[in-house]
């Protein structure tokens, strides 16, 4: 299966090397490469005028579209490139299972996880469990992946906002972690028979995280910790309903997440359509639940 799992990664990572020649965007060797033009300075302003448009118009993004509408972007950050990874994957691979990884500022993919495994917990994935870093164009093993953040490569890294470079290997900082509602928009958009799948065992999983069966109790616990990735999910995929009101106390998801100042669960939350139980008091109705 490892043997599998590598060629998928590989291939993966070949068709990305042939779309996107100058890489990772957001590089001094990508901007290097561009400068080697006569035109380097435009083309440099043009590449990252498509990128900035892409992340207004199409957080998720099909091939075909993106091949349609932006054919002359040769270049990607590594939240796009993992996706038409992705998607080429599950294309191209019938019986794989490959799934959008997060850190704290960078996104991998992860091929053939265990589905018994802990999602969040990398050391549980299984030893024929493969990680490729279309960004970086690194592919290795996922229990290798804190020895490999060791000594991975120095990557100079272009903050164009702040104008300067980052000399580091700090884009792999963080706990690799299941990105659950991206992997299943993906597998959406393609229209991927494994999205069932997949649906089910995140449900399962966040079941077993907040040892409730109810959906919507598991979304007011997620706020109330804080779990941004599980609040996404409970919300955009499983339909919890997001101004549920405990019978126990007369808190919704945004009431928790707010009280324990977790600011980016609650803008998340405002921002879906949450409210604080005091705006619903003087309603005609509001959902109880336990």
């Amino acid at each position: 299966m490892y043997g599998f799992n590598l060629s998928c990664a590989t291939q993966a990572l070949k068709e990305i090397k042939k779309r996107f020649p100058y890489g990772a965007l957001n590089t001094q060797d990508a901007t290097e490469l561009m400068m080697q033009s006569p035109d380097g300075i435009t083309l440099f302003a043009e590449q990252w005028r498509m990128v900035k448009e892409l992340y207004i118009k199409y957080p998720i993004l099909s091939l075909e579209t993106f091949n349609q509408e932006y054919a002359s972007l040769l270049g990607a950050t590594c939240d796009y490139l993992s996706q038409f990874a992705m998607q080429f994957m599950l294309n191209k691979y019938p019986s794989v299972t490959v799934e959008m990884v997060y850190l704290d500022s960078h996104h991998l993919l992860v091929i053939g996880r265990k589905l018994d495994s802990n999602p969040e917990d990398i050391s549980t994935w299984g030893p024929d469990t493969v990680i490729v870093d279309l960004w970086a164009q690194d592919i290795y093993k996922a229990e290798d992946f804190y020895q490999h953040r060791n000594k991975a490569k120095i990557m100079r890294i272009i903050d164009v906002e702040k104008q300067k470079i980052d000399e580091s290997t700090s884009y792999l900082n963080g706990t690799p972690k299941i990105s659950f509602d991206i992997t299943l928009a993906v597998l959406q958009l393609v229209n991927d028979p494994r999205l069932n799948v997949m649906l089910n065992h995140y449900k399962q999983y966040m079941f077993a995280t907040y040892n409730s069966e109810n959906i919507d109790v598991c979304l007011r616990n997620a706020a109330s910790k804080g779990a941004l990735e599980h609040t996404r999910l409970l919300i955009n995929r499983l339909s919890a309903n997001i101004n549920g009101v405990s019978a126990s106390k007369p808190f919704t998801a945004l009431d928790w997440a707010s009280q324990n100042n977790h600011q980016k669960c609650a803008a998340f939350l405002k921002a879906a359509g949450g409210e604080r139980y005091a705006s619903l008091q003087n309603r005609p109705m509001h959902n109880l639940s336990s």
